[in-house]
């Protein structure tokens, strides 16, 4: 069982009224799908958005990533995949 020091609590109030379908966070930052055709990555510590993509020509329903790479997905029937080791 997990004790309640486990859990570390970080304020993301940048984020309370943005409409996004997908919110995924690692250690240091947050990245988010939008109905606005957007994936964005946001600090986690600091709020500040670090970069937009626009390659979807339809709300993102989904995505996943790592340290390497982000996928995602969205209603124009595409995935996305952005490799880090090349940008």
């Amino acid at each position: 069982s997990l004790s309640l020091s486990c859990f570390r609590s970080v304020s993301v109030s940048f984020l309370w009224a943005l409409p996004y379908r997908q919110l995924q966070a690692d250690a240091w930052r947050v990245v988010t799908a939008s109905d606005d055709q957007t994936v964005k990555v946001w600090d986690l510590h600091t709020g500040r958005r670090l970069v937009t993509l626009r390659y979807h020509t339809a709300g993102v329903t989904c995505l996943q990533f790592n340290d390497r790479q982000l996928v995602s997905g969205s209603f124009d029937e595409t995935i996305k995949l952005l490799d880090f080791s090349v940008c």
